[in-house]
């Protein structure tokens, strides 16, 4: 028998080897992980731009309708539209307005005038 039956063992042989796959196995998974966040990374950077241009329409739209609401306000909009629907609405004449004048030597009173006075 050997001295050293240590020496002489399979185990000793299957070391290196072992080491090997092992730091194989670690930079293989070091290597999935990094691509797979790589991978995520684009995928979110896509999103964001998906969702800006998304922003840049929605905003575009809202300009729109910013303007149409502008337009269908104005009293020109309102008077061909009350005039379409006939609904017999006509602006108010002279005798139906009452203006309040304030003086100033009068303080907290005022006079009342109707019609078309000043």
């Amino acid at each position: 028998m050997s001295r050293n039956r240590h020496r002489d063992s399979n185990s000793l042989k299957m070391l290196p080897v072992f080491k090997a796959m092992v730091v194989c196995v670690i930079i293989g998974g070091l290597a999935f992980v990094y691509l797979s966040q790589k991978t995520r990374l684009m995928r979110l950077g896509d999103d964001i731009k998906k969702l800006e241009d998304r922003i840049d329409v929605v905003r575009r739209q809202n300009e729109n309708l910013t303007a149409t609401i502008h337009l269908l306000k104005g009293p020109k909009k309102i008077a061909n539209r009350t005039r379409l629907l006939q609904q017999g609405l006509v602006p108010p004449g002279e005798h139906q307005f009452i203006r309040v004048q304030f003086r100033k030597d009068a303080g907290r009173y005022a006079e009342i005038t109707r019609g078309g006075g000043r």
